[in-house]
């Protein structure tokens, strides 16, 4: 649905965990992509300019600028061009494998992480759709039975000396059921307490950002769904 696209949605920025994978993923790449290159010839071109000559004498900016253009003798022109190519080159090639086993590993596990997250979140999504059902049956069953124990009590206090038998067993049946229901409230709502934990943690929204070591779980955080 579109609630559960959503939490996926937001886990996938959310969680440190997976952007840290990410992160890891493109910097095998980067790594790969060097490792590429320094198998490729390398052209290097040099090229330098000079001049002998010219009048330096004068103590004035312009007569110093004007030597450059003026009486200049015996140009300089050079070039140099390097071209290396990496003949045999097997350490190069043995980084390139390296590098290459290093992306796929990290392509999946970013893969994988990508997997567990979403299923991850699915699944605590599912568990609080069950979980919130079993608090209302639990609430009903408390409302059910609650005014039956009242009832049976107040006809055992007023009958207590002509009270027979089976009257204190009814009672005592039905505050037994009684506690069963409240106990099985406290479960669900526990029930019901975790799941909405599990999809605050599983979309990366159970611990606000912080840019100190120091963080705060709050209330709201615990209580209500991102």
């Amino acid at each position: 649905d579109a609630f559960g696209k959503r939490l996926v949605e937001l886990a996938m920025k959310e969680r440190s965990d997976l952007r840290a994978a990410k992160f890891t993923e493109e910097q095998s790449n980067v790594q790969l992509a060097k490792a590429k290159n320094d198998l490729l010839p390398n052209l290097v071109v040099d090229a330098t300019v000079g001049a002998q000559g010219g009048d330096v004498d004068g103590a004035s900016v312009g007569h110093a600028t004007r030597s450059f253009t003026d009486n200049v003798a015996y140009p300089q022109w050079t070039v140099l061009v390097l071209f290396e190519y990496p003949f045999g080159n097997d350490a190069a090639k043995g980084v390139l494998t390296q590098r290459n086993m290093a992306y796929m590993r990290d392509s999946m596990l970013l893969a994988e992480s990508n997997r567990t997250v979403l299923l991850s979140v699915r699944n605590s999504l599912d568990s609080l759709k069950h979980a919130i059902p079993g608090v209302e049956l639990s609430r009903q069953s408390i409302r059910n039975y609650w005014p039956s124990v009242e009832g049976s009590l107040e006809k055992y206090t007023n009958q207590r000396d002509q009270a027979s038998l089976s009257t204190l067993v009814d009672l005592l049946t039905l505050e037994e059921k009684l506690k069963l229901a409240l106990t099985r409230n406290v479960d669900t709502k526990t029930t019901l307490a975790k799941a909405l934990l599990d999809v605050r943690f599983n979309t990366g929204t159970l611990v606000p950002k912080s840019e100190t070591d120091s963080f705060t779980v709050s209330k709201e955080a615990m209580t209500t769904l991102p």
